[in-house]
């Protein structure tokens, strides 16, 4: 049997060396996609403040004064899910039609995605709105003319111990971002 000599295969260094550049590959493209993920729900919660933010003056325009979810600004409409395969979402607990409830009173609807069979959406949601008598929160700067606020806050990522808090109003017309937020 002869032997041919310009014929054989990888040596053991050859083979570590492509496991590391492609772990290395594997790696970028992983943060890039999460980064990616991140903007994607960042930019979903901006369109939805937004559109309280519109539904809110629509409001207005019809009855002179805002509605309001919640009188306390840690208070959120919307419970972090704790299961696993929920993780990273918020369940929206709001039935309508309900008279009672600001959020069916304006038309909104949180953008949800189905999650095992089941609506989730990535934010809680709050609105604070000025009516007679109504206490001004402390991010307003000028609690003398009317004002009106739109918050979603939610998870970026599988860290479930920082928030990021997305707020809206009237006076800023720009949505602001506020990284790393306490979620309770």
């Amino acid at each position: 049997m002869r032997c041919r000599r310009g014929l054989r295969g990888f040596t053991l260094v050859e083979l570590m060396i492509v496991v590391v550049i492609l772990s290395i590959l594997a790696t970028v493209a992983v943060s890039s996609y999460k980064r990616y993920q991140r903007s994607a729900r960042q930019s979903e919660g901006i369109a939805a403040i937004n559109d309280i933010r519109m539904k809110q003056e629509t409001f207005y325009n019809t009855y002179s004064t805002y509605l309001s979810s919640t009188t306390d600004e840690d208070s959120f409409t919307g419970e972090l899910e704790t299961e696993l395969r929920y993780l990273g979402f918020y369940d929206w607990p709001i039935e309508c039609p309900n008279a009672d409830e600001a959020w069916c009173q304006l038309g909104f609807d949180p953008p949800t995605h189905r999650v095992d069979g089941e609506q989730k959406a990535y934010f809680q949601f709050q609105t604070m709105g000025w009516s007679p008598g109504a206490d001004t929160p402390s991010f307003i700067n000028n609690p003398e003319q009317r004002w009106v606020s739109a918050t979603a806050r939610g998870v970026p990522d599988d860290n479930l111990s920082h928030c990021v808090l997305l707020r809206i109003s009237n006076e800023s017309r720009e949505a602001i971002t506020l990284e790393n937020q306490d979620c309770k």
